[in-house]
C-alpha cells in the first residue's frame, strides 16, 4: 500500500548529495520546515491553553494537556531513532509534520483535545532525531556547525513568533482562526518536506522492537553508571521540566494575579526565552566544563529570583525579573549539555546519549506535571505554587551539587 509520502514526488538524489555550499536548496526546504513546524507547534500550544477553559475543562487541564503531549517523546524513545536512520529522512519528516497537522485537524471533529495533541506530540517525537540527522547528509562536515546553527536560529525565531502569533490570534481573532493558522503553518512545512531529496536510509539492516529495546535500556544504564554522565542527564531533565512547568504556571499566574489573559501569557514567555538565549551566549565565555558548579549557583538563582518573581505586579519588575530567570537558565543549562555531549561521546556516540537524554527530560517533565496538575486541582492560588516551584527547583539544585560533591565531579 502506498503511502503519503510513497506518493509525493520527492526530488532524485544524486550520487553525492553533500554540498560545498552551506545555503543550498535542500537545507534551505530542511529550514524552511523547520521554521514553520516549530511556528506551528509554539501557536497551537497558546491557542489549546485558551481552547480548554472554552470547554468547561480546569485549570489543572493544562498540565494533563502537556503530559499528553511528552508521552510518545517517552513511549517511542527506544525506536524514534532506528526509525529515523533506516529511512529516507526527507520522508521521516514528512511523515512528523503530517501527524503534527493531523492532530490539529482533528481538533474540528470535536476529538478529545488531550487525544489531538497526544498526536502532535507522536509526530514531534518522530520529527526530532531526523531534523538535526539530515543535516551530515546535505553539506560538507566542515559546514556542519553554521548548518547546526541556522537550524537552531530559525528554531528560536520561531519559537518566538509562534508565541507571539498564538497569543495574538486567539486574543484578537479567536480560537478557530488560530488553530486555522496552525494548521496552515503545519501545511507550508509539509509543503517544504516535499522538496527536500529522497536520500538513502543510514541503516539498512532490519531491527525489531524486541532488539532496540534492550540496547536502549543497556546504554541508559552505562550513561547512568558514569558519574559525569548520570549529573549532566539530571541536571538539563530538571531544567527543561522546569522550564516546560514554568510556562504553565505562567499561564495562572498571569490569569490569577493580573487578571489578563493569553496575549500576556505568549509575551511572558517570550521574554523568558530571550533571556535563555543571552543566557546561553553569556555561558559560552562564563563558564567551562572545569567550572562547572558556577552552572549549579545559576540555577539556585533562577528558582530564587522565580519565587521572588511571584509576588510582584509592576510590569517593569516583572519583565526584568523574567529576562534574569531566563539568563540564569541559559547560563545553567548550556554547560550542562555540553558535559552530557562530552560523556556520550566517551560512552556510546552522541546520537544515543541525546536519545536517552530526550527519554529522560520527558520522563521528568510528566512527573512534574503530574505534581503541579495535583496542586491545582486542590485549588493552591498559582502564587503559592509558584514559590513552591522556585523552592523545589532550588532544592534540586542542593541535591544535584551533594551528588557532585560526593562523586567529586569538580
Amino acid at each position: 500500500m502506498q503511502t503519503l509520502t510513497d506518493i509525493a514526488q520527492f526530488p532524485e538524489a544524486k550520487k553525492d548529495r553533500r554540498s560545498a555550499r552551506l545555503l543550498n536548496k535542500p537545507l534551505l526546504m530542511v529550514i524552511g520546515a523547520q521554521f514553520f513546524s516549530a511556528l506551528a507547534d509554539n501557536a497551537i500550544f497558546f491557542a489549546l491553553l485558551e481552547f480548554l477553559p472554552t470547554k468547561g475543562y480546569s485549570s489543572y487541564s493544562t498540565y494533563l494537556l502537556q503530559g499528553s503531549f511528552v508521552f510518545f517523546y517517552i513511549l517511542l524513545a527506544p525506536l524514534v531513532g532506528y526509525f529515523a536512520d533506516s529511512r529516507s529522512k526527507g520522508a521521516v519528516l514528512f511523515r512528523g509534520n503530517a501527524l503534527k497537522i493531523a492532530g490539529v485537524l482533528l481538533l474540528f471533529l470535536n476529538i478529545n483535545p488531550f487525544l489531538c495533541y497526544a498526536l502532535v506530540g507522536m509526530g514531534a517525537a518522530i520529527y526530532s532525531p531526523a531534523k538535526f540527522g539530515i543535516l551530515s547528509e546535505l553539506v560538507k562536515s566542515e559546514l556542519l556547525v553554521k548548518a547546526n546553527a541556522l537550524i537552531e536560529g530559525s528554531t528560536i525565531l520561531a519559537i518566538l513568533l509562534g508565541a507571539y502569533l498564538g497569543g495574538t490570534i486567539t486574543t484578537s481573532l479567536g480560537i478557530t482562526v488560530a488553530i486555522i493558522a496552525t494548521a496552515l503553518f503545519y501545511g507550508a512545512a509539509l509543503i517544504s518536506n516535499l522538496f527536500i531529496p529522497k536520500l538513502s536510509p543510514m541503516i539498512t539492516e532490519k531491527r525489531t522492537i524486541g532488539s532496540l529495546l534492550p540496547e536502549f535500556i543497556h546504554t541508559l544504564k552505562a550513561l547512568f553508571a558514569s558519574p559525569y554522565a548520570r549529573f549532566a542527564i539530571l541536571g538539563t531533565s530538571l531544567f527543561w521540566g522546569a522550564a516546560t512547568t514554568l510556562r504553565l504556571l505562567l499561564n495562572d499566574w498571569v490569569r490569577d494575579h493580573l487578571g489578563k489573559g493569553i496575549d500576556t501569557v505568549a509575551l511572558f514567555n517570550i521574554i523568558v526565552s530571550v533571556g535563555i538565549v543571552i543566557g546561553a551566549f553569556l555561558a559560552s565565555f562564563l563558564i567551562t566544563i572545569k567550572t562547572l558548579r558556577r552552572a549549579l549557583w545559576a540555577g539556585v538563582a533562577m528558582g530564587i529570583i522565580t519565587a521572588i518573581f511571584s509576588f510582584q505586579s509592576h510590569l517593569f519588575t516583572i519583565y526584568l525579573l523574567l529576562v534574569l530567570v531566563g539568563i540564569f537558565g541559559g547560563l545553567y543549562v548550556i554547560p550542562l549539555n555540553a558535559l552530557l555531549q562530552k560523556s556520550g561521546q566517551d560512552l556510546h556516540g552522541v546520537g544515543q546519549a541525546v536519545a536517552v537524554q530526550n527519554f529522560a527530560e520527558n520522563s521528568v517533565t510528566l512527573c512534574m506535571m503530574g505534581i503541579f496538575a495535583f496542586f491545582s486541582y486542590l485549588d493552591l492560588s498559582a502564587t503559592l505554587l509558584m514559590i513552591g516551584f522556585g523552592g523545589l527547583f532550588c532544592l534540586s539544585m542542593a541535591a544535584l551539587s551533594w551528588e557532585a560533591r560526593r562523586q567529586k565531579l569538580f
